[in-house]
């Protein structure tokens, strides 16, 4: 999965057009989805080159904030992290600032559960366990928001799901296109 994402993730941090816009991530429980997640986006809060806007969504506060938990667990463990970002209620930033003061890069994490979804436009946005999302207009709000950045990227994180949901028809979509690229690990 790295090995294949690490040139679009250059590209997104570059400012550049990535050679794939979308992920799709399946993966059985304690298959370290979030940890992943998580240093995906250390990475790119820590090494900004250009302002860089993220969101990570899910169905709730508490799915929301399992890579938020994972990012702060690798911040424990790579102390030396810690000089180039930081981790403030709902938002992680990096500490390298714009001339404005604002930081360089910034990642919001968002619930369907929590009123917005609307206006952002991420240059990389995580969908966290879509199987788990019941209220379909706020991930569509998210892909929506996503599809107006033309150099970003979406990663749709989740397990398999059930058959006959919305995740599922999402699934078969992704796996059916081209502009798709999909790994699954179900064993």
């Amino acid at each position: 999965f790295f090995t294949e994402l690490v040139p679009s993730l250059h590209a997104v941090r570059d400012g550049k057009l990535p050679p794939m816009k979308r992920w799709w991530c399946e993966r059985t429980k304690k298959a370290s989805k979030d940890a992943d997640l998580a240093v995906i986006m250390l990475w790119l809060l820590a090494f900004p080159i250009r302002p860089l806007y993220m969101q990570v969504g899910a169905a709730n506060k508490e799915q929301a904030a399992i890579v938020k938990e994972r990012m702060t667990h690798l911040l424990h463990w790579n102390p030396w992290l810690n000089e180039y970002i930081e981790v403030v209620a709902w938002e992680v930033r990096s500490k390298t600032s714009l001339s404005d003061g604002q930081p360089m890069a910034k990642m919001n994490i968002m619930s369907s559960d929590i009123a917005g979804a609307h206006g952002g436009t991420p240059d990389v946005l995580i969908i966290n366990e879509l199987s788990h999302v019941t209220r379909w207009e706020f991930v569509e709000n998210l892909m929506d928001n996503a599809d107006g950045v033309a150099q970003g990227l979406v990663i749709i994180a989740t397990n398999a799901g059930f058959k006959g949901t919305k995740a599922e028809a999402w699934r078969n979509n992704a796996i059916a296109s081209e502009d798709w690229c999909v790994h699954v690990w179900d064993k």
